[in-house]
Protein backbone atom coordinates (compact mmCIF):
# COMPACT_ATOMS: atom_id res chain seq x y z
CA UNK A 1 0.00 0.00 0.00
CA UNK A 2 1.50 3.41 -0.96
CA UNK A 3 1.92 5.80 1.50
CA UNK A 4 -0.76 9.04 1.76
CA UNK A 5 0.89 12.27 1.57
CA UNK A 6 -0.65 14.89 3.43
CA UNK A 7 -0.12 18.62 4.19
CA UNK A 8 -0.47 19.60 7.67
CA UNK A 9 -1.15 23.52 6.85
CA UNK A 10 -4.26 21.69 4.78
CA UNK A 11 -5.75 19.50 7.57
CA UNK A 12 -4.95 21.60 10.79
CA UNK A 13 -6.61 24.82 8.30
CA UNK A 14 -10.10 23.27 9.66
CA UNK A 15 -8.85 23.17 13.46
CA UNK A 16 -8.12 26.84 13.82
CA UNK A 17 -10.56 27.26 15.87
CA UNK A 18 -11.51 29.90 18.32
CA UNK A 19 -9.94 29.84 21.66
CA UNK A 20 -12.06 31.99 23.79
CA UNK A 21 -10.51 34.01 26.73
CA UNK A 22 -13.91 34.98 27.02
CA UNK A 23 -16.36 36.53 29.82
CA UNK A 24 -19.38 37.60 27.85
CA UNK A 25 -19.72 38.77 24.40
CA UNK A 26 -20.93 42.14 23.68
CA UNK A 27 -24.24 42.29 21.43
CA UNK A 28 -26.51 45.68 20.50
CA UNK A 29 -29.51 45.58 19.36
CA UNK A 30 -30.86 47.92 16.08
CA UNK A 31 -34.29 48.76 15.28
CA UNK A 32 -35.93 45.77 13.64
CA UNK A 33 -32.32 44.67 11.95
CA UNK A 34 -30.86 42.17 14.36
CA UNK A 35 -27.92 42.04 16.85
CA UNK A 36 -24.55 43.13 17.01
CA UNK A 37 -22.04 40.57 18.31
CA UNK A 38 -19.00 42.24 19.19
CA UNK A 39 -15.28 40.64 19.90
CA UNK A 40 -11.93 40.29 20.08
CA UNK A 41 -8.66 37.99 18.75
CA UNK A 42 -5.64 38.52 21.22
CA UNK A 43 -2.66 36.56 19.48
CA UNK A 44 0.23 36.66 21.72
CA UNK A 45 3.39 38.74 21.08
CA UNK A 46 0.63 40.80 18.62
CA UNK A 47 1.02 43.88 21.51
CA UNK A 48 -0.81 46.82 21.18
CA UNK A 49 -1.15 47.27 17.75
CA UNK A 50 -1.17 43.56 16.36
CA UNK A 51 1.24 42.51 14.41
CA UNK A 52 0.62 42.48 10.54
CA UNK A 53 1.56 39.28 9.64
CA UNK A 54 -0.67 37.22 12.69
CA UNK A 55 -3.68 39.70 12.84
CA UNK A 56 -4.53 40.28 9.05
CA UNK A 57 -4.94 36.81 7.71
CA UNK A 58 -6.87 35.13 10.99
CA UNK A 59 -10.97 35.10 10.07
CA UNK A 60 -13.34 34.62 12.28
CA UNK A 61 -16.98 32.52 10.95
CA UNK A 62 -20.00 32.78 12.42
CA UNK A 63 -22.35 29.33 12.11
CA UNK A 64 -19.66 26.96 10.03
CA UNK A 65 -19.24 30.00 7.56
CA UNK A 66 -22.56 31.26 6.48
CA UNK A 67 -21.12 34.89 7.99
CA UNK A 68 -17.40 35.43 7.47
CA UNK A 69 -15.43 38.58 8.96
CA UNK A 70 -11.92 39.61 9.47
CA UNK A 71 -9.90 41.30 12.28
CA UNK A 72 -9.75 44.90 12.90
CA UNK A 73 -5.90 46.19 13.43
CA UNK A 74 -6.52 46.08 16.60
CA UNK A 75 -8.47 42.94 17.06
CA UNK A 76 -11.59 43.29 17.38
CA UNK A 77 -14.02 41.79 15.03
CA UNK A 78 -17.83 42.71 14.78
CA UNK A 79 -21.19 40.71 12.74
CA UNK A 80 -23.97 43.09 12.50
CA UNK A 81 -27.89 41.61 11.43
CA UNK A 82 -27.22 38.94 13.88
CA UNK A 83 -30.60 36.71 14.60
CA UNK A 84 -31.23 36.00 18.21
CA UNK A 85 -30.26 32.14 19.06
CA UNK A 86 -27.64 30.48 19.20
CA UNK A 87 -24.36 30.48 17.25
CA UNK A 88 -20.96 29.39 16.82
CA UNK A 89 -17.82 31.03 16.46
CA UNK A 90 -14.59 29.93 14.99
CA UNK A 91 -11.67 31.81 14.50
CA UNK A 92 -8.97 30.66 11.99
CA UNK A 93 -5.64 31.61 11.84
CA UNK A 94 -2.68 30.32 10.51
CA UNK A 95 -0.45 29.15 13.32
CA UNK A 96 -2.67 29.02 16.32
CA UNK A 97 -5.37 26.30 17.32
CA UNK A 98 -8.90 28.48 18.63
CA UNK A 99 -11.67 26.16 20.39
CA UNK A 100 -14.83 27.05 19.07
CA UNK A 101 -17.24 29.31 21.19
CA UNK A 102 -20.81 29.06 21.64
CA UNK A 103 -22.95 32.06 21.46
CA UNK A 104 -26.49 32.57 22.81
CA UNK A 105 -27.92 35.64 21.47
CA UNK A 106 -31.29 36.36 23.42
CA UNK A 107 -35.02 37.97 21.53
CA UNK A 108 -36.47 38.76 25.09
CA UNK A 109 -33.49 40.85 26.91
CA UNK A 110 -32.27 42.57 24.18
CA UNK A 111 -28.39 42.76 24.01
CA UNK A 112 -28.29 39.93 26.91
CA UNK A 113 -25.51 37.13 25.04
CA UNK A 114 -23.72 34.24 27.04
CA UNK A 115 -20.78 32.73 25.32
CA UNK A 116 -19.01 29.93 26.48
CA UNK A 117 -16.04 27.68 25.40
CA UNK A 118 -17.01 24.59 23.31
CA UNK A 119 -14.31 22.25 25.07
CA UNK A 120 -14.87 23.29 28.35
CA UNK A 121 -18.52 24.87 28.75
CA UNK A 122 -16.77 27.69 30.74
CA UNK A 123 -18.97 31.01 30.65
CA UNK A 124 -17.15 34.24 29.12
CA UNK A 125 -17.82 37.45 30.24
CA UNK A 126 -15.93 39.44 27.61
CA UNK A 127 -15.75 37.93 23.90
CA UNK A 128 -11.95 38.03 23.66
CA UNK A 129 -10.41 34.82 21.97
CA UNK A 130 -7.20 33.72 22.60
CA UNK A 131 -5.16 30.67 20.90
CA UNK A 132 -5.34 27.52 23.08
CA UNK A 133 -1.70 26.92 21.36
CA UNK A 134 0.16 27.38 18.52
CA UNK A 135 0.40 25.21 15.78
CA UNK A 136 3.47 23.67 13.77
CA UNK A 137 3.51 23.16 9.98
CA UNK A 138 5.05 20.87 7.68
CA UNK A 139 4.50 19.50 4.33
CA UNK A 140 5.57 15.50 3.56
CA UNK A 141 6.30 14.84 -0.46
CA UNK A 142 6.25 11.65 -1.32
CA UNK A 143 6.62 11.85 -4.81
CA UNK A 144 10.62 12.38 -4.30
CA UNK A 145 12.84 9.53 -4.00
Amino acid sequence: MAPIARSLPALSAGFFFLILAVGAAVVSSGPADGFTINGRVRIPGAGAFGLPGKISDAKVTLNGGKRITFLRPDGYFSFHNISAGTHLIEVAAIGYFFSPVRVDVSARNPGKVQAALTENRRVLNELVLEPLREEQYYEVDLTRT
